[in-house]
């Protein structure tokens, strides 16, 4: 058992320190790729690209431009201009073109997302891929709860969360892609839920990204 221990301990090796780095990045460019499948038919996938730039977040993809700073989003109208997107009342559910946007207001940007990831993992496996050292392992019931859940609401609740994860380490011991497979299955709302979605993420232009915010989104973010 203690050899056991020692080994798992020496796989997940340089993990932590890349975790902890992640978790300070600044002014960073990323792109996400996310695949939902449900039991009965196939996922759509959903790519975005963002930054994150002296607090400020930009995501934008063929259907959304958005800045979030703090608890405000900025959103492009299809006629080309900016507006706060107000969220929808309570009780009250966002129109179907807007849910998107909506998600984005409880989106955890890399940096957020990465930190402590250490913590949330088990039985990690390190191998050489391309010049990365690779991280695998399945994520604790905690963990994929964490991730399955939007950010702003209490991990868990009725559905039941389970996952692995993979992290790509380069040679300076930045992450620079992750991926996490998130299995969900339970009862919401009088509907029974049996779903797996897989995101992945890269990361580059640590440190040197620089966010073009237009004129009229930032005195909206700041005003």
């Amino acid at each position: 058992m203690v050899i056991w221990i020692a080994l798992m301990c020496a796989q997940a090796d340089g993990l932590g320190e890349a975790a902890t780095k992640a978790a300070v990045m600044t002014n960073y460019t990323f792109q996400v790729s996310t695949v939902r499948e449900e039991s009965g038919g196939g996922g759509r996938p959903m790519e975005f690209t963002g930054g994150a730039d002296a607090g400020v977040l930009h995501v934008q993809n063929d259907r959304i431009d958005a800045y979030r700073k703090g608890e405000t989003l900025v959103v492009k109208g299809e006629d080309g201009r900016w507006s706060v997107a107000e969220p929808p009342a309570k009780g009250e559910k966002p129109e179907k073109g807007q849910r998107g946007v909506m998600m984005l207001r409880t989106a955890r940007p890399p940096h957020e997302e990465l930190t402590g990831l250490e913590t949330k993992l088990e039985n990690v496996m390190k191998t050489e891929e391309e010049g990365k050292t690779v991280y695998s392992g399945s994520l604790t019931s905690d963990g994929a709860a964490q991730f399955g859940t939007p950010a702003g609401r209490r991990p868990g609740g009725p559905l039941a969360f389970s996952g692995n994860a993979k992290v790509w380490v380069d040679g300076q011991g930045v992450i620079v892609k992750y991926e996490l497979t998130i299995q969900a299955k339970g009862k919401l709302k009088d509907k029974e839920i049996d779903a797996t979605t897989t995101r992945t993420v890269e990361i580059r232009d640590v440190g040197t990204t620089k966010l073009e915010i237009p004129e009229e989104v930032g005195a909206l973010l700041n005003p």
